[in-house]
C-alpha cells in the first residue's frame, strides 16, 4: 500500500465521520426543534387559558349564552389543536399525551355534548383526535 492510499483511506475514514457528526447534530437539532415547538403552543394554550379563564377549567354548555357558548367551542377546538399539534410532534411521548389528556379531560362535558356534534363531523378528523385524548365515551 503506498502513501497516495493510505492518503484516500483515511481522507474516506474522515468524510464518514463527518457525515455521521453531521447526522447526529442535525438529529438534535430536529428534537429540540420539535420540544420548542410544542412548548410554543402549549404556552400559547395557557395565554388563552388567562385571557378567558372561565372557560378554562371547563364550563357548563347549559349555562352559557349563545356567545358565551360559541366562544367557549372556539376555546376548546383550539385545545384540540393544541393536543393534536403536540400529539404529532411526539406521538410515543406519555408525558405530553397525559399533559394534553388532563387539558382534554376538563372539557369533555362540552366535547361529549350535542353542541359539539358539528364539529366532530368537520372535515379534519377531530373526533380521531377526540378518541385518541379522551376515549369514545358517547
Amino acid at each position: 500500500m503506498n502513501a497516495a492510499d493510505i492518503t484516500s483511506a483515511v481522507a474516506g475514514i474522515l468524510i464518514a465521520i463527518t457525515a455521521i457528526t453531521a447526522l447526529i447534530i442535525a438529529w438534535k437539532q430536529i428534537s429540540v426543534l420539535k420540544e420548542v415547538s410544542a412548548i410554543e403552543a402549549y404556552e400559547a394554550y395557557h395565554e388563552l387559558a388567562i385571557q378567558y379563564p372561565e372557560f378554562s377549567g371547563g364550563a357548563d354548555p347549559e349555562s352559557l349564552s349563545p356567545l358565551e357558548l360559541e366562544r367557549y367551542i372556539s376555546f376548546v377546538l383550539y385545545v384540540l389543536m393544541v393536543g393534536d399539534r403536540i400529539y404529532n410532534l411526539f406521538p410515543r411521548s406519555e408525558e405530553w399525551r397525559n399533559t394534553i389528556a388532563d387539558d382534554i379531560d376538563l372539557h369533555k362535558g362540552l366535547i361529549l355534548s350535542p353542541y359539539f356534534d358539528r364539529y366532530r363531523e368537520a372535515d379534519w378528523d377531530i373526533q380521531h383526535l377526540i378518541d385518541r385524548m379522551i376515549g369514545a365515551e358517547k
